[in-house]
């Protein structure tokens, strides 16, 4: 649902994200198991900025934050769920 269309299309959630106003939109799963899938959803507020919430099949909505401090690193931040909140920073390299 989330892949790429034939002809080079965003597929299914692509689409719908596009249609909601959405920079992501997806589906999977909370807390890296099979057993409570959740929807995530979240946009772009500012240069950097990302806001997001993800909903599981059980449990409350967590509401994350992520901003972009340099082009590789970045500080998160969550609350909400049953994992209660979390603050990070994470680095990025591609090579």
């Amino acid at each position: 649902m989330a892949g790429v269309a034939p002809g080079g299309g965003r597929g299914f959630l692509g689409r719908l994200a596009d249609r909601l106003g959405l920079d992501r939109l997806g589906v999977g799963n909370q807390e890296g198991g099979l057993e409570n899938p959740s929807v995530q959803a979240g946009g772009y507020v500012g240069q950097g900025v990302y806001v997001g919430v993800e909903q599981g099949a059980e449990g409350g909505p967590r509401v994350g934050v992520e901003v972009e401090l340099t082009p590789r690193l970045k500080l998160e931040s969550s609350t909400g769920g049953e994992t209660g909140e979390r603050i990070g920073l994470s680095y990025e390299f591609e090579y």
